[in-house]
């Protein structure tokens, strides 16, 4: 796969855009949002689907994927940042015009339902973005690892960029990387959401795995879900050509119950239907080094990842490095 191209880095007073490409955000939010990023050194400009209401949507579709295109089209503006994920990103795909955005690159930052557009701005559009948390968070209320980690890639030469676990955080048990599959892969650091991935398998948006380490993470997903959509992306071809996998953090994925068995009393992560074995059924045979347990996700601490970028992972020694 040939180098993406990384968006030059954003500096202090830079204009910003702020978009809702998913879900309206809740009251009282936009305005936190907004001091977060000024906080940050840097001047938001609102676009409208911030202030949009569409049902369980920021805006029509058309608003939505007109607000992307401007956003990056506007010479004024040095970075495109999403407000928040929740659901829609997958309703613009066939809206965009990629000419623009692809001509016109910017460090862009979300994740979550923004993990469609992850994969476009990387596929279409050729070049690295940025999946990092949003300031519908409110930057503000961001542990130091956090922020330290989303002002690097912000601020920041992305090549200098450090993919590691924090040492200790008193807010969760442990961040200890987990080896699934032993080996050493090199490839192009790729993915987001799971639920996400899934989503486009199909159409000519589907994600594509070839050379790529694919990262993947989720939330209040119970295993047999997760089992059920990492076997669609297998079974979808998105796996065989994969240099290897890396799993971020799966938050409130542990119950192992099928709904309609009430009879299941095993206490989560005592059988086989812990979400552990199921990343070991499901993604051993592969065949590919796998790797488990990276601060990335729906989880705090979380690291700011740059998809697009080519690292080393290695699976034995639990290093992963940008190259």
């Amino acid at each position: 796969m040939d180098t993406l191209l990384i968006p030059r880095p954003l500096k202090k007073g830079d204009s910003v855009a702020l978009i809702a490409p998913s879900s309206p955000p809740a009251p009282g939010i936009l305005r936190r949002a907004v001091m977060s990023i000024k906080a940050l050194g840097l001047e938001p400009r609102l676009f409208p689907s911030c202030v949009e209401n569409y049902g369980y949507l920021a805006g029509n579709d058309t608003l939505r994927a007109r607000d992307i295109e401007n956003a990056f089209a506007d010479q004024n503006l040095s970075g495109v940042i999403c407000l928040r994920g929740g659901y829609g990103t997958p309703r613009l795909l066939n809206l965009l015009n990629y000419d623009i955005i692809r001509n016109n690159p910017k460090r862009f930052f979300g994740y979550s339902d923004i993990t469609a557009l992850h994969t476009v701005f990387n596929q279409e559009c050729g070049f690295v973005t940025f999946h990092a948390p949003m300031p519908s968070i409110d930057y503000s209320t961001l542990d130091d690892f956090t922020l330290s980690s989303l002002y690097f890639a912000m601020f920041g030469d992305t090549c200098d960029m450090k993919i590691r676990n924090p040492q200790y955080s008193s807010t969760a048990d442990n961040f200890e990387l987990n080896s699934i599959c032993g080996g050493i892969a090199c490839g192009t650091l790729a993915g987001g959401n799971l639920s996400l991935l899934v989503s486009t398998l199909g159409s000519p948006y589907a994600f594509n795995g070839d050379g790529k380490i694919i990262f993947i993470e989720e939330i209040n997903e119970p295993p047999y879900k997760i089992d059920r959509m990492l076997t669609s992306l297998m079974l979808a071809g998105v796996f065989s050509h994969a240099q290897g996998i890396l799993l971020g953090s799966f938050k409130d994925c542990r119950g192992i119950c099928l709904p309609d068995n009430p009879s299941c009393t095993a206490a989560p992560d005592t059988n086989a239907s812990s979400l552990l074995n199921t990343f070991k059924e499901v993604l051993s045979p592969l065949g590919i080094p796998v790797l488990a347990g990276l601060a990335c996700g729906h989880s705090y601490p979380q690291l700011t990842l740059p998809l697009g970028c080519k690292i080393i992972m290695n699976t034995d020694r639990k290093t992963i490095e940008i190259i």
